[in-house]
């Protein structure tokens, strides 16, 4: 191929992936983004398609997913009426309840689960609904999935337990439920870090007081990690694939 043909498929490309970056949603997922159930009724009486995600581009969801991240619940109760899937699989392979989790919306959770939600279910980087609770820091979300089944000790992208995550984004009381059910302080990701080096590393105060608390240290003691607050140069894994949807 010559070099005018390269030049010219390449630019071919860019400009079909501008239109696509350029897309709205299905008619359908832009009323769930918008929460006007109205619409939405009106539209899935005339057929709309409950699954169709739209074009390929970063709010590649289903209205389901759009209407559970944004916190519609009365949008979330009719979809799920109407049979949509609650565990389908949106942009990074996250679902409607890692989205309504991680967005701290209690009551979208709480439908998403009493309509067929799996609690365990993991996204392409092994993310749960659970690691999304953990980053929302929402206590009422945490113990109402560790109620219905909830993996304490899941182990996501770069082996980041619920734990870690919660030390990651310094939510103390998030941590401090985690460890009363169970979670275990001493597992370390791929890192080789506890959630006590994470929360060091982040210099998270809330998050380092909960787990110095846990393991006798006291906040401003000292641990195998070094004082409080002390840089344990975290090493990340690289860029985060996941993106928003990471931890």
């Amino acid at each position: 191929m010559s070099k005018g043909a390269i030049i010219s498929n390449v630019t071919a490309l860019l400009l079909a992936l501008a239109l696509v970056a350029g897309c709205t949603g299905t008619p359908l997922m832009e009323a769930a983004r918008r929460g006007d159930l109205t619409e939405v009724q009106k539209l899935t009486q005339k057929g709309a398609d409950l699954e169709d995600k739209g074009p390929i581009t970063a709010d590649y969801l289903t209205p389901l997913q759009m209407a559970a991240y944004r916190g519609h619940l009365k949008v979330v109760r009719y979809l799920l009426s109407k049979g949509a899937d609650p565990n389908a699989r949106g942009a990074y392979g996250a679902n409607a309840l890692d989205l309504a989790a991680e967005k701290a919306h209690y009551d979208c959770v709480v439908a998403l689960v009493q309509g067929g939600a799996k609690v365990n279910q993991q996204s392409y980087f092994q993310r749960t609904a659970l690691h999304g609770a953990a980053i929302g820091g929402d206590t009422k979300i945490i113990a109402y999935l560790l109620d219905h089944g909830a993996e304490i000790n899941a182990k996501g992208y770069g082996g980041y337990t619920p734990l870690m995550v919660a030390a990651r984004h310094n939510k103390g009381a998030a941590i401090s439920l985690l460890l009363a059910r169970g979670a275990d302080p001493s597992l370390k990701n791929d890192d080789h870090k506890t959630a006590l080096m994470i929360a060091r590393a982040k210099r998270s105060p809330g998050a380092v007081r909960a787990l110095g608390e846990s393991a006798g240290l006291g906040y401003g003691g000292r641990g195998a990690a070094g004082p409080v607050g002390q840089s344990v140069h975290d090493r990340s894994p690289g860029p985060n694939p996941a993106g928003k949807l990471g931890f």
